[in-house]
């Protein structure tokens, strides 16, 4: 038996020792997993985007970045 067979086997075996008001909160941990999944490639798809951004406007674009920050007016929804 694989590991994974064997892990799969295990969560299935426990699942079924709960009571039926903790599987929604089981199905939305789950889809909580999926969708953490799911941004992390969105943002991962932008990897690599600043590669030929010239060195001395990254350097302004960061600079006193923590600064403009705290001065943002913009609420944030």
């Amino acid at each position: 038996m694989t590991a994974r067979t064997e892990i799969l086997k295990n969560i299935i075996s426990k699942i079924d020792q709960l009571p039926e008001t903790k599987l929604k909160e089981i199905l939305s941990y789950i889809e909580g997993i999926e969708n953490l999944n799911e941004t992390q490639e969105f943002f991962l798809s932008f990897a690599g985007s600043w590669k030929g951004l010239d060195e001395s406007l990254l350097i302004e674009m960061t600079k006193n970045l923590h600064e403009r920050r705290k001065n943002d007016i913009r609420p944030i929804n």
